[in-house]
C-alpha cells in the first residue's frame, strides 16, 4: 500500500497528541508518548493498543477509508484509553475502568465499530451457524472449535445454550 497523505497523518498525530495531553492532565499519567505504527491487521480492526509496549498500531486501510476527523479523534482517544487504563487501573479490554477513561478522553466507550475496509487484502472470516430458543447466532472458527470441544455458550437474550446448526458453515 502506498503511503498515506500528509494531511491524514497530521490529523492522526494531532488527535493522538491531544488524547495524550488529556490523559496526562486528567489521570496524572505521563508515560512517554506511545510509539505509533501503521501495521494494525485484523478484519475490520481500526487500531490496537499494546500497553506493555506503550504502542498504538493503526490500520492504514481503515485510516485511509475513514478520514473523518470525528472518527480519527474517537479512535485515538479509544486506544489512548487502553494505555492509560491498563497502567493506572490494571484494566483489560473494555471493562468499566476503560469505559470511564475512554469517556473522559472523549471517546465513545464502546468496544467495536464498523469501518470501510474496501481495498484491503484482509479476508473474510468463516462463520458457523448456531441456534438457541430465540434466534440464530454466527460464531467464528475459534468459538466453534471450543464449542465442539465442550465449551458452553449462552444467548444473551434468552440465556439458552446455543448449539451448532445442522447446516453449519456460513460464509460472511
Amino acid at each position: 500500500m502506498d503511503s498515506l497523505p500528509a494531511e491524514l497523518l497530521t490529523a492522526w498525530h494531532r488527535a493522538l497528541t491531544e488524547s495524550y495531553r488529556r490523559a496526562c492532565s486528567e489521570f496524572d499519567w505521563c508515560a512517554d508518548f506511545p510509539v505509533i505504527d501503521w501495521d494494525a491487521r485484523g478484519f475490520g480492526k481500526a487500531a490496537a493498543a499494546y500497553p506493555a509496549e506503550n504502542r498504538i498500531s493503526i490500520n492504514p486501510v481503515i485510516a485511509r477509508n475513514n478520514p473523518n476527523p470525528a472518527f480519527i479523534a474517537d479512535t485515538a482517544a479509544h486506544e489512548m484509553a487502553h494505555l492509560v487504563a491498563a497502567v493506572k487501573y490494571r484494566s483489560r479490554n473494555h471493562d468499566r475502568a476503560w469505559k470511564r477513561v475512554a469517556a473522559t478522553l472523549g471517546a465513545e466507550p464502546k468496544a467495536t465499530g464498523r469501518f470501510d475496509i474496501s481495498g484491503s487484502r484482509l479476508r473474510a472470516h468463516k462463520k458457523f451457524a448456531f441456534y438457541c430458543d430465540c434466534s440464530t447466532h454466527q460464531l467464528g472458527a475459534t468459538r466453534t472449535k471450543r464449542a465442539r470441544e465442550g465449551a458452553v455458550y449462552r444467548c444473551r437474550k434468552c440465556r439458552a445454550v446455543i448449539t451448532e446448526h445442522p447446516k453449519t458453515a456460513l460464509v460472511e
